[in-house]
């Protein structure tokens, strides 16, 4: 699973290509850097599909879920509602969907870069 430190480091290695780009001038160096380019949008795609293959196992976790909520009409059967995991799902979910956001930020600038 795509973790922080993996998207946060990604994402610095690409901000200082993009930086390193944006002061190349000549038309013969942007080639060049062209093909870098590529390979990072690579790398950040590989990243984005870890995250969505873990966010799909999360929704099928939830989905997974249902007959818990739906059976929980008695007041027992309510404490066996998996609340717990459900806040950690919300959560995980949430860090999942930001780092995706990132790193799709990164790969349309390194598409117009």
């Amino acid at each position: 699973m795509a973790s922080l430190f993996e998207v946060g480091q990604l994402c610095r290695q690409v901000d200082a290509f993009l930086l390193e780009n944006s002061k190349i001038t000549s038309p013969m160096l942007k080639v060049a850097q062209f093909e870098r380019g590529q390979e990072w949008t690579d790398q950040l795609n590989a990243l984005q599909q870890k995250i969505n293959s873990r966010r799909n196992e999360l929704m099928q976790e939830l989905q997974a879920m249902n007959p818990a909520w739906e059976s929980a009409g008695s007041p027992s059967a309510a404490q066996a509602k998996p609340l717990a995991r459900l806040d950690e799902i919300y959560r995980l979910l949430g860090y999942l969907s930001r780092w995706a956001e990132q790193l799709q930020e990164r790969v349309v600038q390194l598409s117009f870069g």
